[in-house]
Order: structure tokens, then sequence, then C-alpha cells
């Protein structure tokens, strides 16, 4: 049986690095999940029924949820949209006695879930959809489920991700009756147009400088002042391993640290007092973290004097017509480098000194700066320079086995706002968002998200055995995550002026007051 499909459009060239990237298995599925409670005495059995009312509204909503790729091995692939889309291929429910982990600690069971999607290669096929929820009961907790929002990235970015669950909400909200019909018919509505059909001015030294530099000797080009790439570079920069791929051992590992929301409403305090956003500060405690747990053995050719960080920023603030609650890949990425810190600098001040030094927030306010600077133009993006840009898979596939361009990638999606929740209805709660493996990316990502007034969470992925450190990976990355926390619980205590949480009167709204309308 033939299946009836329409061509829209030429996939753009962001969108195109996304599809070939996936296309070669060097990247899998962007995952944000939520986890949503449901007001009801003895919780609520569902099943893929339960959710087809919601997918039905969100595919209405978001044109791109019913379109898959044509022709994604080539140079050439398009958006394709059937006729009809079958929802049973895009809703999976997972039974907590099928895990491995105790089903009576929830965030271990949703870390095994999300490993396990993270993994899962969606290829592009004309009748089944990139994307798909998966659905798995929370045991200790009747009536509340985690929701995976598992989808290609070529079908969004990170804020489309939380798009998608405000849209699923609303959609669950709309119709609690189950729907029994999994088909759904495909809407007519145009996708929005690529990135790169918004001018991106390019300037003639953005443009050249990183081409002279690669022909160029290097001593030429350093008396010139002419970089060898886009983003910012050190000899000493710590990268682990060169870019690697192995189709049957190419896997993303994770681990994930929770911060209460009186713990983040007291730092995000402590972030305004020193005129800095919370991500300027992550990146601080991530470096202070990385130098404590990463040696420095430039002997052994394995140097991490400096590291280099890459941040991708929402550009649809100065995309005209587009906001935060549409589904598309809208990003750029801003590149910094930070210098190891001292090994007295990389343990954490004594207690009668603050956990973090007047250094360390001046260097926030710089990258804060930075990052407003790059969120606030679409001149010598370096996602513009993708517009010269003729083969995508040569150039991916040319990255293999060389030297990777950072250190790590730190990801802010800033808080979630799905609005006030009314009774008898579904409620969402906790965020996330995580990264899969990227073969040709950062040797680790931290992804962060937060519900307004809410807790936040801290993803950090890998692809698993690239990190080039000796030990256990999984350790090592807790342990990094471990210290973070706790210069975040500490600084929080010192925010609110109390010797420890226990004798903190926290409240429903925080030490500090309302948490929520913070900036992050």
């Amino acid at each position: 049986m033939s299946i009836k499909m329409t061509k829209l459009r030429a996939a753009g060239k962001t969108e195109r690095r996304c599809i070939m990237r996936q296309e070669l298995g060097y990247y899998h599925n962007l995952v944000i999940t939520a986890k949503y409670s449901f007001d009801a005495a003895e919780g609520l059995k569902v099943t893929p029924e339960t959710f087809f009312p919601a997918l039905k509204f969100c595919i209405a909503t978001h044109p791109i949820l019913s379109c898959s790729i044509s022709g994604s091995e080539t140079e050439a692939p398009v958006w394709i949209r059937p006729e009809t889309v079958d929802l049973r291929n895009n809703v999976k429910i997972v039974h907590p006695e099928s895990l491995k982990a105790d089903p009576k600690d929830g965030l271990a069971q949703l870390q095994e879930a999300l490993a396990e999607e993270l993994d899962e290669h969606y290829p592009f096929l004309p009748n089944v959809l990139p994307w798909k929820i998966v659905v798995l009961p929370i045991v200790q907790q009747k009536g509340e489920y985690y929701i995976i929002f598992s989808t290609s990235h070529a079908h969004g970015d990170g804020q489309s991700g939380l798009a998608f669950h405000e849209t699923f909400l609303r959609g669950l909200n709309a119709s609690t009756t189950p729907d029994l019909n999994p088909l759904v018919t495909a809407p007519s509505d145009p996708l929005l147009p690529p990135l790169d059909a918004t001018p991106m001015p390019i300037s003639w030294s953005f443009l050249l400088g990183p081409l002279l530099g690669t022909y160029l000797p290097s001593p030429i080009a350093s008396a010139l002042g002419i970089p060898r790439e886009i983003n910012p570079s050190s000899p000493d920069m710590w990268r682990a391993t060169p870019y690697t791929y192995d189709p049957s051992n190419f896997h993303t590992s994770l681990s994930l640290i929770v911060i209460p929301a009186p713990i983040l409403t007291a730092v995000l305090q402590a972030c305004r007092a020193h005129d800095t956003k919370l991500t300027g500060l992550l990146h601080q405690l991530v470096v202070r973290a990385l130098s404590a747990v990463i040696p420095d053995e430039p002997e052994k050719g394995k140097a991490a004097g400096s590291f280099g960080a890459q941040s991708p920023i929402n550009l649809r603030r100065m995309i005209p017509s587009v906001s935060n609650h549409e589904m598309a890949v809208l990003t750029n990425a801003a590149f910094e480098i930070f210098p190891r810190m001292s090994p007295s600098e990389a343990q954490s001040p004594p207690s009668s000194e603050s956990v973090v030094t007047e250094a360390m927030w001046a260097a926030a306010r710089s990258t804060s700066a930075k990052l407003a600077a790059t969120a606030s133009t679409l001149s010598d993006q370096p996602v513009g320079l993708l517009k010269y840009l003729a083969h995508f898979r040569m150039w991916l596939t040319k990255h293999i086995g060389k030297e990777r361009d950072c250190s790590y990638e730190l990801t802010n999606v800033m808080a979630f706002d799905p609005g006030e929740a009314e009774a008898g209805k579904w409620k969402l709660g906790r965020t996330l968002m995580v990264q899969p493996a990227s073969a040709t990316g950062a040797p680790i990502s931290f992804a962060v998200a937060s519900r307004k007034g809410g807790e936040m969470v801290v993803a950090a992925s890998w692809q698993k055995g690239v990190l080039g450190l000796e030990g256990d990976e999984g350790v090592i990355v807790g342990v990094i995550g471990e210290r973070v926390r706790g210069d975040l619980e500490r600084l929080a205590e010192e925010q609110i002026g109390c010797e420890g949480f226990g004798s903190c009167r926290w409240g429903t709204r925080g030490p500090l007051g309302d948490a929520n309308g913070r900036e992050q």
C-alpha cells in the first residue's frame, strides 16, 4: 500500500547539519522530560490511548510534529508530511518492574529509562515520525508520571522540547477521555522558515579569518591575529580524546543532580546581588570542579591548563514573529576559554570565607555579558557560516579522528513556566533536559532546566569511553556533579545567613520570597 506524501520545503542548513548527523549515527535523540501528576485518589491507569487526544492537540499546534525527512542520506533533504499519522508509533509505556533500578527509587528508574532512550536511533521513515513520548509511572507516588519527549534534533531544540510539554499539558487538560482512534489526519499548515531564512550578516574578517588561519603557518597567523578556528582555542585546553565513532559501541552515559527549589531561590538571589546570571555562575562552578578532578599532565600529552566552553544560545527573540512557544531549530553557540583554577582555588574555601570568590563573581559577570551580547545580534554568528557549506556528510565525517574543539557544553533552557494548574487537572512539576552522546561534539554536556518556582536539574551526559581519564567515568562525573551541588548549597546557606538548612524556615515561597519571575 502506497503512502501519500506531501513535499513541504527543502531543509535549511542548520536542519541539514542535524539531519546528516543523525543519519550518520553521530547523534541520536534530544530528550526533554517533565513530571506530570493527576489529582486522583487512586491515581490513573494510563494506556497509550490516554495520551492520544493530547498528542493530536500537539500535532495540530506544531506542524513539524507531523513531518519526516525524505533524502536524509543526501545533500538535498526535504521535509515531507504523510497524509495520516499513526500515534501507536509515538507512545511507549514503560512498566517500572521491567527496569533494573529499584521501583522505589523514581529518579534511578528515570535515569535508566533516559539512558535507553538516548541510545535509540530514529531513522527517517515516511510513515513513522522521528519522535516519541515515553511514559514512566512513579511507583511511590500514585498519579505521578515521568513523560519523556524524545525527538530528532532536526525537529527542534531544547526550547522546542519545553514548547512541546507546554502544549501537551494543555492537551491533557482539554480532554481527559481516552481516544481509541490512533490515527490523525496531518494538518496542512506550513512549516516555520528555517533559521537561515533570517538574514545573518557575516563580515569578511569573520568569514576569512578561520579560512586563512587554516592555510597560513601558525607563527604568521598568530602574528597577524588571525584565528585558526571560529571558536577560541588554547594549546593547553583539555580536549579529552579525539572525535571517535564506533557504531557497535556508541552509548550515552548520564548523571543527574537535583537542586531543591529553596536552594535555587537563594542562589538566584545571590546572582542578582552580584549582577550576574545563573549560567555565568554555573560555568565558574563547573570549571572549579573540572580543575579539581581532571589532572593537568602536559608531559603525558594530557593537557588541562584551560577549559573551552560551548553555550547554546536561543535566537528566537531576534527572529520576527517567532516565540518560545514554537518548535524549530533556532540556536547558535557562544564559546569562551576559562583558565584552569589553581589547586587552592579548585578546593572550596574554608567556612570562614565565601564559597564563590570575588574573582569567580567577576568572571561570571563577564560570561553573562558575553552571552547576552551574543543573544542580541544576528551578525557574525557561527551558525551563519553554515550557508557557505555544501557537503555536510564530508564535513562531519572529516571530524572523526581530529582533536575536539571544546572541553564541555553547558546548556541552560531557563525556568519553564507552563502556568498554574487548576484543581482536578493535570499538573507539571520537575523538568529536565538531557543531550545524547555526540561523536562530533563536546566530550561532556551539562544540561540545566528548572520548573518556575521549583527545583532545578543538572544532567551531565557524555559519550561512553571518550573522557580519557583514569578510573570509572561515572564516578568521576558524579564527583563533578556533587561538587557543583555542594557549592550551590553552601552559597544558598551564605545567602540566607544561617548555619545549616536544618535551622532555616523554608516555607512554600522560599526563604527570600517568591521565586516566580526569576531570570537565569
